[in-house]
């Protein structure tokens, strides 16, 4: 199955090109502001790359955020309008999931019974968080994607992963290290390669969430903001559900 995946949740956009589980092409760009301007030319030159065409992908992955509110956008209606020019299914792919994706896969003996903590920057003094536990059919979540600041934040993954070991990664930890060590207990930070959703993470979850329950409906697939954009905010952040 040829996935073509892309992420633009971040500054740094990512778009792969994948034949099943292979990685046959992959780009990324400094494109901050720019997504709309440099995300087509990114997808053409991946294309371009791995000798393909866009009439033979068979599988459109977008990573949904929570992340830049206009690259989350952006991302997800180039998706959209991809997979529907070309008459293929489309799957949306949380980016924080990606992340740990790419960390657990990568990570070697550091994931080992860990659970992986993405931290991704979320402006505002706060971060988006998740917790997930690597399993044989993929990541399980055990807390879902939120955002809280740094304290806020270290409290909830800790609370949840109610003393298993944590692999912690993103720019989110590296922003606010200093609020981060010591209130995550003995956690173990991954090198920055692991900071960023990649397209090929996008891709491989997103091609194992289609293999294990069919595509996703363009029509209903929105962007996952967390929270609302920074003009509707109120002015008590909102915290993590159910704390």
């Amino acid at each position: 199955m040829l996935v073509l995946a892309l992420d633009t949740s971040t500054p740094t956009g990512s778009v792969a090109l994948l034949d099943d589980e292979a990685l046959l092409a992959e780009a990324s760009a400094e494109v901050k502001g720019r997504h709309g301007e440099l995300l087509i030319s990114t997808i053409a030159g991946v294309l371009e790359a791995a000798r393909r065409t866009i009439r033979e992908v068979e599988l459109v992955a977008v990573g949904i955020g929570p992340g830049s509110f206009t690259g989350v956008r952006i991302g997800v209606a180039t998706a959209k309008g991809l997979a529907f020019a070309n008459g293929v299914p489309l799957v949306g792919v949380v980016s924080l999931q990606a992340m740990a994706r790419g960390l657990g896969a990568n990570a070697g003996d550091a994931a080992a019974d860990a659970l992986l903590v993405p931290l991704a920057h979320a402006h505002r003094g706060e971060v988006f968080g998740a917790v997930y536990r690597p399993s044989s059919e993929g990541l399980e979540e055990v807390l879902a994607p939120f955002h809280a600041l740094p304290l806020d934040a270290a409290r909830a993954v800790t609370d949840a992963a109610a003393g298993a070991p944590l692999l912690v990664t993103g720019d989110g930890y590296r922003l606010f290290r200093e609020q981060f060590q010591g209130a995550l207990g003995d956690a173990t930070i991954a090198d920055e390669s692991f900071d960023l959703p990649t397209g090929a993470a996008i891709g491989h979850e997103g091609r194992r969430a289609f293999l294990a329950r069919g595509p996703d409906n363009p029509a209903l697939l929105e962007p996952l903001y967390v929270r609302p954009s920074d003009a509707k905010l109120p002015a008590t952040p909102l915290r993590i559900p159910g704390r």
